[in-house]
């Protein structure tokens, strides 16, 4: 783990060219990607990017991302606005 981020965010940085990337047949899926040693090591020195992985690493989680399923817990007042008017618990389809 030298860059020390997820396999996602290095193929990111492939895609975007910040890191170069071979392929023996190019674009084409499950086909291994190498990576230059050299490349990598640069890209881990980066001041830039290294003081955009302290501060990610820094700042505090959002709410968003600490709650799971699919819809974000309501609060009691949301619970009695809902109630009131008749509302679904679970958002609709749109009706137009």
């Amino acid at each position: 783990m030298i860059l020390g981020v997820k396999p996602v965010t290095v193929s990111a940085y492939a895609r975007y060219g910040r890191l170069f990337v071979w392929q023996r047949e190019s674009g084409k899926q499950n086909c291994p990607v190498y990576f230059s040693a050299n490349q990598v090591c640069r890209l881990s020195r980066d001041p830039n990017r290294l003081e955009r992985r302290a501060r990610y690493l820094k700042s505090p989680a959002p709410e968003w991302k600490k709650e799971r399923g699919r819809f974000p817990k309501q609060s009691v007042e949301q619970a009695a606005f809902r109630e009131r008017y008749g509302l679904p618990a679970v958002p609709e389809k749109v009706l137009r």
